[in-house]
């Protein structure tokens, strides 16, 4: 509960620094960040209201009323068992003269909708994103542990399933040997559905897996990543099927290079955008920047993609706490795509990695 206490606190210091009288966060990775609880979003009403000053309401369904009561010490928790109760919730969370209210972004429409209604015309509200962003973006050292240890279980899937390519492996099925042999290692849910690719299907960097078959020299591109208490993991590797051509070891060596450049560039008041021409530099100087079709990369935590934003043109500094994806790639079409994905986290000694695998080319035969 301490830790949600603190949470609270430097969220209501933010909001009184941006004049934000009070705030609503539907459930999302914020609303576990804030409260701890993971509840999925559905038609009933469920929401966090954190005022400037004072103690913050908890508005949840009869469903969820000894969770609240759990929380109760910190939050006042409003029971919301029909659409009465749920009128008088509103009417006594959410103050219609609390000036500007910063409202999560990620809520229902219907429900963003009854909120507009209850406060009225004449009351401002932003999005709540950029303030929620900015208090989770640098991760404490409890996070980061669990960050590398959703890391850990996703690199222990991958080294498990190596051994298990062969020719006629459709992607569906490597898709769910990597999702299973996650689940045994520890994972609690996947960060995203898992991307697996074979040749040329790999040229779109978020292809659906398919029933494609396996064959010698393919590359084989698996991005995938599990859960651990909610924060997430992110692993993209490309192997080759059987012996590399000439072009596939010249594409893979400049992502590589490309991954190792990208990473030697961050440093604390760093900018994203420094990180991304390090990488754009090498893919250029081999003729291939313009294959490389996505940002260098995006922040992971509760949410597989949150702050920092990274990209051509991003202002974000990067500084000590924050946990990011190191991910360059190339994508042919119609012959070929590969990507190398690290996520890392930037500490005052530098890059700590989520998970460790190689990265040389890794020539299944």
């Amino acid at each position: 509960m301490e830790i949600f206490f603190k949470r609270i606190e430097e969220l209501q210091a933010l909001m009184c620094s941006e004049n934000v009288g009070q705030l609503a966060v539907a459930p999302s990775a914020s609303l576990r960040y804030l409260t701890g609880l993971d509840i999925m979003p559905d038609d009933r009403l469920t929401l966090a209201v954190i005022p400037a000053q004072g103690r913050p309401f908890l508005l949840l369904s009869g469903l969820y009323e000894g969770e609240a009561r759990a929380l109760e010490p910190l939050f006042q928790p409003l029971i919301i068992r029909d659409d009465a109760s749920t009128a008088s919730a509103l009417r006594q969370a959410l103050s219609r003269e609390a000036g500007l209210t910063a409202i999560d972004e990620r809520m229902w429409a219907g429900h963003f909708m009854r909120i507009s209604a209850h406060l009225g015309r004449h009351c401002p509200y932003v999005p709540a994103g950029e303030l929620l962003s900015r208090l989770r973006i640098r991760k404490s050292r409890d996070e980061i542990v669990l960050l590398k240890y959703a890391g850990g279980i996703a690199a222990e899937a991958f080294k498990a399933v190596l051994p298990q390519l062969c020719a006629g492996l459709t992607e569906r099925q490597l898709v769910n040997m990597l999702e299973l042999e996650m689940k045994k290692a520890g994972g609690e849910g996947l960060s995203f559905p898992s991307i697996v690719a074979f040749g040329a299907n790999a040229a779109n960097p978020h292809h659906s897996a398919g029933q494609d078959e396996l064959s010698a020299g393919q590359f084989v591109m698996m991005d995938f990543g599990c859960t651990f208490q909610g924060y997430c993991s992110d692993i993209t590797r490309t192997v080759c099927f059987g012996r590399a051509d000439a072009l596939q070891k010249e594409l893979y060596q400049a992502v590589l290079q490309a991954n190792l450049a990208a990473r030697a560039r961050i440093a604390p008041g760093v900018s994203a955008h420094s990180v991304e021409e390090a990488a754009r530099e090498i893919l250029d100087a081999a003729g291939y920047g313009q294959y490389f079709i996505h940002r260098i990369g995006h922040g992971v935590g509760l949410d597989v993609h949150e702050a920092p934003h990274f990209g051509r043109d991003s202002r974000q500094i990067l500084n000590e706490g924050m946990v990011f994806s190191v991910e360059p790639g190339l994508y042919l079409p119609g012959r070929l795509g590969l990507r190398i994905e690290d996520v890392v986290a930037l500490g005052e000694s530098g890059l700590e990695d989520m998970h460790v695998l190689d990265k040389d080319l890794l020539e299944i035969v």
